[in-house]
């Protein structure tokens, strides 16, 4: 009926024998009307004879917990414990930065597009960082932010084999070793002695430079430093 009230509290029912099983429910409700329920609940069991529903006063009924309330206290002071000593003070001080949702927008105000980073929409990006406008820059900007950090690393060349391919071919595998790295104040310090000693020998900016190396740490020294002294290189 449209005159019945109810509200999870102070509601218990009983299920009895239904495809032979047993089952009891226990649910927390609460019965504005209790009297009209029952006999709601004696018609629903004259008809289906599976269903047994009984309904006390909010007054007379007994709550039942499956969990004793003073573990359930407990573990709620925990809970606020730890997200004071560790969540909060994550978010606050040390806690990643979330993204914006949006990161591009259409400049045309159509979904087709053009798009463009909605960081720099008024102009096109220049720079990667503020006044780092040149290569040697964002070497420069790169070592004062990651100072003590592994910069350029090479392994070792320990042995070389001989492996022979389906097609018959013979290919040279290398064995190598374990990583030996350089921090970035160490391959700038190396960089700027190494443009200064070209400096020394008579090499001029703008002037070109040709680099016979291989794929290997002195080939990186020597193109930074070519980079910072302006030196053009082939």
């Amino acid at each position: 009926p449209d005159n019945l009230e109810l509200y999870w509290q102070d509601l218990w029912i009983l299920l009895g024998r239904y495809h032979k099983f047993d089952c009891l429910f226990y649910l927390n409700l609460n019965v504005q009307n209790w009297r009209g329920i029952n006999s709601i609940a004696s018609q629903a069991y004259r008809h289906s004879g599976s269903i047994i529903a009984r309904f006390k006063p909010p007054s007379k009924m007994k709550l039942k917990k499956g969990i004793n309330p003073v573990f359930s206290l407990f573990l709620q002071c925990m809970i606020v414990v730890c997200n004071l000593l560790f969540v909060l003070p994550l978010q606050l001080f040390g806690g990643s930065r979330r993204r914006p949702n949006i990161r591009a927008k259409s400049i045309s105000n159509h979904p087709a597009g053009p798009y463009r980073c909605v960081e720099s929409l008024d102009r096109l990006l220049a720079s990667l960082y503020a006044g780092a406008d040149t290569l040697d820059k964002i070497f420069q900007y790169a070592t004062e932010a990651f100072r003590h950090r592994n910069c350029l690393g090479t392994r070792e060349i320990l042995s070389e084999e001989d492996e022979i391919q389906p097609n018959g071919r013979i290919f040279k595998k290398l064995i190598l070793g374990n990583y030996k790295w350089l921090t970035y104040d160490e391959v700038y310090r190396r960089v700027t002695h190494f443009g200064s000693g070209l400096a020394m020998l008579g090499q001029r900016p703008k002037a070109n430079i040709a680099i016979f190396c291989e794929t290997r740490a002195e080939w990186m020294i020597a193109a930074q430093s070519c980079f910072m002294y302006n030196f053009p290189r082939e």
